[in-house]
């Protein structure tokens, strides 16, 4: 649109505007280049703060020692991360009529070629 210009638009054709990023980029932990990189801080189980949080004024002394021996009877549950759990296989079905359809590929754009074709020699040597 040329300057000064205005353009009317109904509220119906109105959008919300979502900003999204094409691209997502790793970061090893040996690289210099990118200077000083804030990482997300870990956040402590919740399980974790609520037994911490519990104080000895919450609870009396039979409720104490019986929570103190629900968590020794179960804890290889809470002392470890979750892990996956093997309930056998899983397949899926398909229809015999009906074949696959070829996935869509996406262009790199010109002005970015030499910098993939870079990349991607650099990766493969």
């Amino acid at each position: 649109m040329p300057e000064a210009s205005v353009r009317h638009v109904h509220q119906n054709k109105m959008r919300e505007f979502v900003a999204s990023s094409g691209s997502v980029n790793v970061i090893f932990e040996g690289e210099e280049e990118f200077g000083d990189i804030e990482s997300t801080p870990l956040i402590e189980d919740s399980f974790c703060q609520e037994i911490k949080s519990i104080t000895s004024s919450d609870l009396s002394a039979t409720q104490r020692n019986e929570l103190e021996t629900r968590l020794k009877e179960f804890e290889p549950l809470f002392s470890r991360p979750v892990q996956p759990v093997a309930i056998g296989e899983h397949i899926i079905e398909l229809l015999p009529s009906v074949t696959r359809q070829k996935p869509h590929s996406y262009s790199v754009p010109m002005s970015y070629r030499k910098e993939v074709d870079r990349q991607v020699k650099d990766y493969w040597t």
